[in-house]
């Protein structure tokens, strides 16, 4: 079986240190792409990488939400990307804002990624998906603005036929 991949959407705020600032679409809207399926591509899975941000008490950072994936309209797969484990990378992140409490930033639990970690992608198998033109699509219901903060999300996704073993399936 030959490796085969496809990136489909990449909103990774990379440019954060110059100005560039974060991704809001999805405060009101839908992210939404259309791609071209080859024929012979067998086996297909959709990678799913997804942190959600926002450092108030109501932000998304800190708040489990629904990712809605969907191919051609229809879900593919509801995740809700949370890590409860982040309290163990505080050695790899020591600076992370100290508390009065004993507590730091980074033990906090939060949405789909902690200070220090990997982030792990979300694999969904796509049986079945024809050749042809196809449209995926990603809705989070992202949270209020409040104050100057804002809730912002990372997504990256791509397409991929290899023989790797994964992690984490949704099926």
């Amino acid at each position: 079986r030959r490796p085969w991949l496809l990136p489909l959407c990449n909103t990774v705020n990379v440019l954060e240190m110059a100005g560039q600032e974060y991704g809001r679409i999805f405060e009101r809207d839908t992210l939404t792409v259309e791609f071209e399926l080859p024929a012979g591509v067998e086996n297909l899975r959709l990678r799913y990488l997804t942190t959600g941000h926002g450092g108030w008490e109501n932000g998304d950072e800190f708040n489990p939400r629904v990712n809605t994936l969907l191919v051609d309209g229809r879900v593919v797969a509801n995740p809700v990307p949370w890590r409860s484990d982040c309290a163990s990378w505080r050695r790899d992140n020591p600076a992370s804002g100290n508390f009065w409490n004993g507590l730091s930033s980074s033990d906090y639990s939060r949405s789909g990624w902690c200070p220090g970690a990997t982030v792990s992608p979300i694999v969904v198998p796509l049986p079945g998906l024809a050749p042809g033109r196809h449209r995926f699509s990603v809705a989070i219901p992202a949270g209020s603005p409040e104050g100057g903060s804002f809730s912002a999300w990372n997504v990256s996704a791509v397409l991929a036929v290899s023989s790797t073993v994964t992690r984490k399936t949704l099926s």
